[in-house]
């Protein structure tokens, strides 16, 4: 329940999400920063670590000086191309800073959060902050916030740290009269994204200095005796991307550091008043947010709570069924290849093997039998035509996955196409079983990474591993589910933002709701630069191309209803969602390139093929 007093006692003092951070906590900062009168402050404080309340009365030129400071604790991971989604100011566009420069603390995050022009914003500070009076820090912060709260015409401020436990503590004592949000999310999720982020695995890096070496050498303190033989390549001067991914560390210790910074918040919050403080968990944000949204607004004091959380709402990324807002689709979190969305896995699979096993076959796809095999089915699934003839009567859906062939086919040429015009990293979205990594010739120095469920991309190698496959590029496996940070962990895994990229969006859009298809291309667009391609299958109404009859029997066969796990009541345009953020498009119908290919497809399929069509398009901004 939001405690109840008056509004205007809300709105006094400002605001602080607090959590101890893969939490979900940036989504609220991209939340609150939709109301038109919040100030949504990011990672301002966690800037400033690790102290970002000195002691004693701090000039107006001190405090300039502590937010302009190069030399931050994530400086290592600028330089070395590893930093975080969080950090938002482009280095690799020709602005005022880069990687070899370093970028100022408040610069990393918080102003480009609030502005497209963060060098201009800088500026317009450092004619306004040197003049403060001397006063503590705490006054400083208030005056800041008041100054570009004055700015930009957003006078409630709410600002949001990732990791904040390790300092709740001083915001209390510095803010008390501050509303607290404390953001929770389940503590295993919480330490197993963790140890996929390069800042929390950077703050363990940071803590076994301090405890091998008796000083905080990451932050510049010489080291008190020796450094230990396996520290050495980590030190400043010699700290690299490939010693810093040789350097791995149990689950353990990050579920240490989820326990420690709950335990201090919670200590910290409780010397408050109960009004000021508000618990919310993530996943409840996640299956409700607009009711969770709503009292989160109330308890802020945002003027028109309700509207702000219709609005915001739309940017939560949910599971499929709650994003709809209706009864539908529902596809697990654990992933099964023998029930949901891992049925439809074999199926595409069975599909590819029966194409490879044609006399007059589109594609080659030597692995396709053996994923099927090894999923051990009750009632197994057909690799060959002979197989699908003698399993399949005239009424199956079965007779329908020619269309695999197709679509396969156009995604192998447009990667033939990518790779002859000098593209060299590839990235597939949810990719299933598609051997492409195995089976196609790549150029030289062509890096392919694969996101998926971990579960999905285990039983994958486990199967490939059996075959003895070798990949044909340098390969990632990226095991992790699209609806968490899938951006911060293929950067993690060695995706390169400054290369031009080749993206696949193959067999996924009808699973996602719209909002979350127009978070899936949004995301991919942050991650791209200009010249890079995305091909995407962009199929409709496939839940409504055959008979019911069709549809029960293949329930009753595999126990799965492919009509309850896609979206089609829904109006979207993937082309249109492109070419709002600078993408030229291409598009050609489905049943246009089966002829093209000289195998029309079944007119059976007639209502999905004529919605349906393959899209390509290139960045050109």
């Amino acid at each position: 329940m939001v405690p109840s007093d008056s509004m205007a006692a809300r709105r006094a003092g400002g605001a602080f999400v607090v959590g101890t951070g893969r939490c979900g906590s940036t989504l609220l900062s991209k939340a609150l920063a939709l109301h038109p009168e919040v100030l949504s402050l990011s990672e301002f404080f966690a800037s400033l670590a690790p102290e970002p309340f000195p002691a004693g009365p701090v000039s107006g030129e001190e405090l300039w000086n502590r937010l302009t400071d190069r030399d931050s604790p994530m400086r290592p991971l600028i330089a070395q191309g590893m930093e975080p989604a969080e950090f938002l100011y482009p280095v690799d566009s020709g602005l005022r800073f880069d990687r070899s420069t370093g970028v100022p603390r408040i610069s990393a995050t918080t102003l480009p959060f609030l502005s497209s022009e963060p060098d201009r914003l800088l500026d317009r500070l450092a004619e306004a902050v040197p003049d403060f009076p001397t006063q503590p820090a705490d006054q400083h912060y208030r005056r800041l916030f008041s100054v570009l709260g004055g700015w930009l015409g957003r006078p409630l401020w709410v600002e949001r740290s990732g990791a904040s436990g390790f300092f709740t503590d001083q915001l209390v004592k510095n803010f008390p009269t501050a509303r607290f949000l404390h953001l929770t999310r389940d503590p295993e999720d919480t330490a197993r994204s963790m140890s996929r982020h390069t800042v929390f695995r950077l703050l363990l890096l940071r803590g076994e200095f301090v405890s091998r070496c008796g000083a905080d050498v990451l932050n510049g303190a010489p080291p008190a005796g020796a450094v230990p033989p396996d520290l050495v390549d980590l030190m400043p001067g010699r700290f690299s991307k490939k010693s810093f991914d040789a350097w791995t560390r149990e689950a353990e210790s990050f579920r240490l550091m989820v326990s420690f910074q709950t335990a201090a918040i919670e200590a910290a919050l409780a010397r408050l008043p109960a009004a000021q403080v508000l618990t919310v968990r993530y996943e409840d944000i996640l299956e409700r947010p607009c009711e969770e949204l709503a009292g989160i607004g109330e308890f802020l004091g945002l003027p028109a709570p309700e509207k702000w959380a219709q609005d915001a709402a739309g940017i939560v990324r949910p599971a499929p069924a709650a994003a709809s807002g209706r009864s539908g689709p529902k596809i697990p979190r654990r992933w099964d290849i023998v029930s949901s969305v891992g049925i439809t896995a074999l199926g595409v699979a069975s599909a590819r093997a029966i194409e490879t096993h044609r006399d007059d076959a589109l594609i080659n796809d030597p692995f396709a039998a053996a994923f099927v095999r090894a999923a051990a089915l009750p009632n197994p699934m057909p690799t060959t035509p002979e197989e699908l003839a003698a399993l399949s009567p005239p009424d199956s859906w079965i007779p329908t996955w020619r269309y695999m062939g197709v679509r396969t086919l156009f995604f192998d040429h447009f990667f033939q196409w990518a790779g002859a015009n000098g593209l060299r990293q590839v990235v597939l979205l949810a990719s299933g079983l598609d051997a492409r990594p195995f089976r196609l010739h790549w150029p030289a120095g062509t890096v392919v990474f694969e996101v998926d469920q971990p579960d999905v991309l285990g039983f994958k190698k486990s199967v490939l591993d059996q075959s003895a496959a070798s990949a044909r590029c340098e390969h990632h496996f990226v095991g992790i589910d699209l609806r968490e940070d899938w951006t911060t962990a293929l950067c993690e895994a060695g995706f390169d933002r400054k290369a031009r990229t080749v993206w696949l969006v193959e067999g996924l859009l009808p699973y996602l709701p719209p909002e979350a298809e127009h978070h899936l291309l949004d995301a991919i667009d942050q991650l791209s630069v200009p010249g890079s391609r995305i091909a995407i299958e962009d199929a409709k109404k496939i839940g409504q191309t055959l008979p019911d009859d069709n549809y029960e029997a293949a329930t009753r066969q595999w126990g799965v209803d492919l009509r309850t796990l896609v979206h089609e009541d829904d109006q979207r345009d993937a082309v249109a969602t492109l070419e709002t953020l600078g993408w030229k498009t291409d598009a050609e119908p489905i049943g246009r390139v089966a002829e093209r290919y000289g195998h029309p497809l079944n007119p059976a399929l007639s209502t999905t093929i004529e919605a349906s069509r393959f899209i390509t398009a290139e960045l050109c901004r």
